[in-house]
């Protein structure tokens, strides 16, 4: 038999138009059952729940800091580890917990519930980035699922695993120290011409500025 292209086209629309009608009927039915399900519940049966859903969430966040209570570190937030509610930098947060930690070499810094390595001691310092820097691939800067979802930001810092291990060998032979006295001349003389053009510039904004405000007078 043959078919139309008309009556294929209104057969088509027909078909999508049935489905998507009956996908709002599907919806409104699961929505319906699980609303009707949330009202039978009581109030004290709701309290029950959200208590029992804090105390579980309070003891996730808690758990890894008794796994590690051995190892010296300042005593963490329940939530928020060592890290600070906001009021003061980075830099500030780390500086107190160095002081912190006294006399101790090395210690824990709690990112919320992630554990990271705080190192004190020089000599421990030089071993995890030089000598034994294949199993500490990890540098606990920033969050992995962070570091995951938004790509690299702050480069190597942002790696971790075999990325970084790759990354690190690419970056050791032009970073070294030799190569890095041979380029001292040219990086010297990059920064000098940096610094004239941002003067001349600083120069032209404050003569434009001053020049809008005489015109506006």
């Amino acid at each position: 038999a043959v078919v139309s292209t008309q009556s294929k086209q209104w057969y088509q629309r027909r078909v999508h138009g049935e489905c998507w009608a009956t996908l709002p009927r599907f919806m409104m039915f699961v929505l319906t059952a699980v609303w009707t399900s949330l009202c039978a519940i009581s109030a004290l049966q709701w309290v029950l729940l959200l208590g029992l859903l804090g105390l579980f969430f309070w003891w996730r966040q808690v758990a890894p800091f008794k796994q590690y209570s051995d190892i010296p570190q300042v005593t963490p937030h329940w939530f928020l580890g060592n890290e600070s509610f906001g009021s003061e930098s980075m830099f500030v947060n780390y500086d107190k917990h160095y002081k912190a930690m006294a006399d101790h070499r090395f210690g824990i810094y709690w990112e919320l519930n992630r554990p990271a390595i705080f190192l004190k001691d020089l000599d421990l310092i030089k071993k995890v980035q030089v000598t034994d820097a294949d199993h500490f691939m990890d540098l606990g800067f920033g969050d992995p699922w962070y570091n995951e979802q938004v790509g690299n930001v702050f480069g190597i810092a942002s790696m971790s695993k075999e990325p970084w291990k790759k990354m690190k060998k690419m970056v050791t032979a032009p970073f070294s120290v030799p190569r890095l006295r041979k380029t001292m001349p040219a990086m010297n003389e990059c920064g000098r011409k940096l610094r004239e053009f941002l003067k001349a510039h600083e120069m032209m904004n404050m003569l434009m500025l001053l020049i809008s405000q005489e015109s506006s007078i």
